[in-house]
C-alpha cells in the first residue's frame, strides 16, 4: 500500500491525510463488524485494540490539521455522556421521558458523526507544522 507504515495504527505521533484517515477508519469498522459476525460478539480485547487504533488515526488526522490529538476527547465525552443518559437505567430513572431519551441519543450521534466527517473533509495544513512533517501523498 505505498508509503503506509502499519506501525502507525498503534501510535499517535505523526500526521494522517484525508485519504489515510478514511481508509483506516473504514478498515477498522469493517474488521469490527467482521469480528462481531464471526465471534458472535467482538471480544473485549478486539474492541479495545480497534478503539485504540481509532484514537491513533484520529490523533494523527488532528495533527495534520494543526491541532492536538486531545481535541478528540470533547466529542467523544459528549457522545459517551449522551449514550449513558439514554440508557434506560439512567435516563428513565432520572425522570427523563422517552422523547427526551431519544433526543439525547440523537444529539450524541450527531456530535460524534459530525466530528468524524469534519475530520475527513477538512484539508490538512500544507508544509510542516508542530506535529511532524506532512503526511505522505500516497497511502
Amino acid at each position: 500500500m505505498g508509503n503506509f507504515d502499519w506501525k502507525q495504527l498503534l501510535w499517535v505521533a505523526g500526521r494522517a491525510d484525508r485519504k489515510a484517515y478514511w481508509l483506516v477508519l473504514v478498515a477498522l469498522i469493517a474488521v469490527g463488524w467482521l469480528c462481531s459476525v464471526v465471534l458472535g460478539s467482538a471480544s473485549a480485547a478486539t474492541d479495545l485494540l480497534l478503539s485504540w487504533m481509532g484514537v491513533c488515526v484520529t490523533a494523527r488526522r488532528l495533527h495534520d490539521l494543526g491541532r492536538s490529538g486531545w481535541w478528540q476527547a470533547l466529542p467523544t465525552l459528549v457522545f459517551t455522556a449522551c449514550l449513558v443518559a439514554a440508557m434506560p437505567e439512567f435516563g428513565f430513572a432520572s425522570g427523563l421521558g422517552e422523547t427526551a431519551v431519544g433526543l439525547i441519543s440523537i444529539v450524541g450521534l450527531v456530535v460524534e458523526l459530525g466530528f468524524v466527517i469534519a475530520l475527513g473533509v477538512l484539508p490538512g495544513q500544507k508544509g510542516e507544522n508542530r506535529f511532524d512533517r506532512p503526511a505522505p501523498a500516497a497511502v
